[in-house]
């Protein structure tokens, strides 16, 4: 038996490395399986010889120590239930690196015997490890679920160093989404966490995230300075599984920077070393990367070497899809620059199948959206091959097959219940009516992390998944499309941009100058229109850029926006061609897609609501609240400027659209009482309130109904909650602020227009920023006027925003106004 000073030093190391502490925990363990051998306690010299494992993992081949350990798991003392135990956590480390199917199998083993053990935080880390493994094999849904339940049981059963991985591992998630801000959020919150428990290791996955974070912010001195201090601090200097993030890191750095020779150095060194010690995973990921490098310096026969070498790297881990779509849409861009176009074709036929695939495990709308934005370049790429190769039909299926996606699916899904909210639905509710109550820094703070946590928790309200998206054919688009009707499809990207412009009789595609340069316009044109002042010198530019470049534009009066990126935040109809304003001779209208489109109108033709009208004007009196509900972006409640004028806005909408209207008003006007009407039988809805847009937390945004501080609802619909009901509308109008606002991706958008649109409305009108009451109402009388005379949605839109042109208004007070969906419906 050992004495009490061995069992001492093994509890000490077992301490140390429970915190991730390996390095120095080693050193404890190589002196207990020495001591152990010679006193031959075999079952307490494995255990610590099996423990030295995870240091000699970063820098030797990963395979046979894996093969060691399984050999070690057949041993007659390996039957201990302890030991067992200790030998598959190990396993199960190093196989994280390795292969995830492997890794997903041996934490499943790991699960059930803390479970027998009762050792219920290393339980819940084996969860958290499996969900890890689910993300590589493209099981979004399972992994965010399982890591985000291993993060929080982390915080409740006081384990420190597994809330900090699984909280690092869940922001460096985020980067790799694009969702910057919330990321940073979720990084620093580990860091800090890290940083207020001495014994737990240095939170290198933070760490490395924040850096990728910085760069994505083009803050490149930080992100090198937070690089170095990094290197600084590892525990060795030898090259293992952090300096080859190090490196990754720094690489992208300089790819951004234009500097290809330092930029492939690094890839190049972190290639050799994933190869080096078997972390396939880590080759995969650097190769793609040094094949971009290559391939932007002019070295193409390099650039398919190190795509292939990836490739073969993946073979490795052949159930392992995340990483898949991207490095064989980078091997058939590099064929396609070698003129080798059918092998190009081919290749990103393929990686498009596998994306399909990774997408149908997406646990929201938003994260499909997110992951839609991470592959954006395979659609892109394989767009503009195929239209290089004149194959414009092709092409245009590509990219609809990213376009409008979540909005599609939903049009597409069967007929679903009513959904009611969940206990975590219930309590958000509560938690959003606190956050409102108080103005104390420090308890919103902690509110508002309660509320991030529950939110994290919410399963998915996504509609029932279809088996497939079938994106609309050119064709198919072109006989559902109305005489003079011009569709404008845009795709950006650096160094060119495109559009294609589709008639009912004719499709052609048109190039355009970069995203970045756009981009610059765009914002420039914005500010001059937040300012209330024109601005024809920018609003040409663009419409030149964007408009007068496609000749179909000139004839064609109706014209449907398929906007990409930026241009979600563009007010086409204000842009000038000669010398006047697009609003003067076209009606403009807005689809998340083509396939949205053509869904929305062969919906339209069935039967619709009881011919009704509901009204909604909440802020009517000035005098009735004086702390209305607030939300994250908001950093104290106060009270929200009255809206006078939104009353006689709602009753005239009613009297000039319906006969049989319905009205709620002033305090009657709750979230409540709107959510208990029967809301599918209302052909027209229009909602006179105060909007909320989150862009970086699009969930979170929100039309603002009264309060009702006894109620069972928080006043705040959002957009989760606006997916959830079910509704028959031609129309739903949001006479809100920033109701069009939303966080675009690569690919989409996400905005409260959008999520109407998938509860089952036909048609949107929204804004894309604040508007004044008054002017609104009297342009809404205009709208309606219009619609109750035959108009089209569009068309009627057109006439009210002329009307405030004519009156010598600039485009801050009426361009705002935009409708989604189908704008050639009549009422």
């Amino acid at each position: 038996m050992p004495d009490t000073s061995q069992i001492s030093e093994l509890r000490r190391a077992d301490k140390l490395a429970w915190n991730n502490q390996w390095l120095e925990a080693t050193s404890l363990y190589s002196d207990v399986e020495s001591r152990d051998t010679k006193e031959g306690n075999v079952e307490a010299a494995l255990y610590a010889h099996v423990s030295q494992y995870v240091v000699r993992a970063e820098s030797e081949p990963l395979q046979p120590l894996l093969i060691d350990l399984q050999q070690d798991l057949k041993l007659p003392i390996a039957a201990t239930p302890e030991l067992r135990l200790r030998i598959l956590v190990i396993q199960g480390m190093l196989a994280t690196n390795f292969d995830a199917v492997l890794a997903k199998r041996v934490w499943s083993d790991v699960e059930v015997e803390a479970r027998k053990q009762h050792q219920y935080r290393l339980m819940m880390r084996a969860i958290g490890e499996q969900g890890i493994a689910n993300f590589y094999l493209g099981d979004i849904r399972s992994a965010k679920r399982e890591v985000v339940r291993a993060w929080i049981a982390a915080k409740y059963l006081h384990d420190p160093a597994a809330h900090v991985r699984y909280e690092s591992v869940y922001g460096a998630g985020l980067v790799e989404l694009q969702r910057y801000k919330e990321a940073n959020r979720v990084l620093d919150s580990a860091i800090r966490t890290a940083a207020s428990h001495p014994g737990v290791a240095y939170p290198s996955i933070a760490y490395n995230a924040k850096i990728d974070a910085l760069r994505e912010a083009h803050r490149y001195d930080e992100a090198l300075a937070l690089a170095s201090e990094y290197l600084k601090r590892l525990p060795s200097d030898h090259l293992d599984p952090h300096l080859f993030e190090l490196r990754l890191s720094k690489g992208q750095i300089y790819e951004d920077l234009g500097e290809w020779n330092k930029s492939k150095a690094e890839f190049a060194s972190a290639v050799d070393y994933a190869h080096h010690v078997g972390f396939w995973r880590g080759a995969i990921q650097a190769g793609n990367l040094l094949a971009v490098a290559q391939l932007h310096s002019g070295a193409d026969e390099n650039a398919l070497k190190d795509i292939d070498d990836a490739i073969s790297a993946n073979a490795h881990l052949p159930q392992e899809i995340y990483s898949l779509p991207k490095s064989l849409a980078i091997k058939a861009s590099i064929l396609n620059t070698m003129k080798q176009e059918n092998a190009s074709d081919r290749l990103y036929a393929r990686s498009l199948r596998v994306a399909n695939i990774l997408l149908s495990t997406s646990p929201t709308p938003n994260v499909k959206r997110l992951l839609i934005g991470d592959m954006q370049h395979i659609y892109t790429g394989y767009f503009e091959s195929l239209v290089q190769a004149r194959k414009l039909g092709p092409a245009f299926q590509v990219i609809e097959s990213a376009r409008g996606r979540v909005e599609a699916e939903a049009l597409e899904s069967p007929p679903r219940d009513p959904l009611q909210p969940s206990e975590a639905e219930l309590k958000l509710e509560s938690l959003n009516e606190s956050l409102a109550r108080t103005a104390d820094g420090n308890e919103r703070k902690g509110i508002d992390g309660e509320l991030y946590e529950l939110e994290l928790q919410i399963p998915s309200d996504s509609p029932p998944k279809t088996l497939s998206h079938s994106p609309i054919s050119l064709k198919q688009l072109q006989r559902s499309l109305q005489g003079r009707e011009l569709v404008l499809e845009y795709v950006l990207d650096d160094p060119r941009s495109f559009v294609i412009a589709i008639t009912k009789s004719n499709a052609k595609v048109y190039q355009l100058i970069g995203r970045q340069e756009l981009r610059d316009q765009i914002l420039r044109y914005r500010q001059s229109i937040a300012a209330k002042q024109e601005d024809p010198t920018d609003a040409t530019r663009l419409s030149e850029e964007l408009l007068a470049s496609v000749p179909e534009f000139h004839s064609s009066p109706h014209v449907v926006v398929i906007p990409d990126q930026e241009l979600h935040l563009l007010p086409f109809a204000a842009l000038m061609s000669e010398g006047r304003y697009v609003i003067a001779t076209h009606d403009i209208s807005y689809s998340p897609s083509s396939t949205v489109l053509d869904l929305l109108r062969k919906k339209s033709g069935k039967s619709m609501g009881s011919n009704q009208f509901l009204g909604v004007a909440p802020w009517t009196n000035e005098d009735e609240w004086s702390f209305p509900p607030t939300r994250f972006g908001m950093p104290v409640p106060a009270p929200l400027q009255a809206l006078p004028a939104s009353r006689t806005e709602v009753q005239n909408a009613a009297t000039e659209s319906r006969e049989n209207a319905s009205v709620l008003f002033g305090p009657e006007a709750t979230e409540t009482q709107f959510k208990h009407l029967k809301l599918g039988q209302f052909e027209v809805l229009h909602l006179a309130l105060h909007g909320y847009a989150d862009v970086e937390y699009p969930d979170r945004s929100s039309l603002i109904f009264a309060p009702e501080p006894k109620g069972p609802d928080d006043g705040l619909l959002s957009v989760r909650e606006v997916r959830g009901l079910i509704l028959n509308a031609r129309l739903v109008t949001l006479s809100a602020c920033d109701t069009g606002k939303g966080p675009f991706s690569e690919a989409d958008v996400a905005n409260m227009s959008n999520a109407f649109i998938e509860a089952g409305s036909r048609s949107v009108v929204s804004a894309l920023w604040s508007v004044d009451d008054s002017e609104t109402a009297r342009m809404m009388k205009v709208f309606y006027g219009y619609l109750g005379r035959g108009a089209s949605i569009s068309e009627a839109l057109r006439q009210s925003q002329y009307g405030l042109l004519q009156d010598k208004q600039p485009p801050y007070y009426w361009a705002p106004f935009e409708v989604s969906g189908d704008g050639s419906l009549r009422l």
